[in-house]
């Protein structure tokens, strides 16, 4: 019996790990083909002066193009402006 549950468990964990792969392997193949292949390493968690940092874009011309307040903290994560524009629930 706990043999069984315990071999349900790792399928399930299994088929849903493999589900988030395919999901992110699906999103970055969809950058890629949109001819964004470089904005495709973009991740929630990094913020604005990360970013600028990272990618070697000054953050005046980052926060411009990104139609952001000149005084937006350069600390705020990319989920959270996400979030403050409605594009991520």
């Amino acid at each position: 019996g706990i043999a069984l549950a315990i071999s349900v468990v790792a399928a399930l964990s299994s088929v849903l790990f493999g589900l988030r792969s395919v999901g992110s392997f699906r999103l970055l193949r969809s950058a890629y083909e949109a001819g964004a292949p470089v904005t495709s390493s973009l991740r929630p968690w990094m913020t604005l002066d990360y970013v600028s940092a990272a990618y070697h874009v000054p953050e005046a011309e980052l926060l411009e193009r990104l139609a952001l307040a000149p005084t937006t903290d350069p600390n705020t994560s990319l989920r959270t402006l996400a979030e403050r524009e409605g594009s991520i629930t």
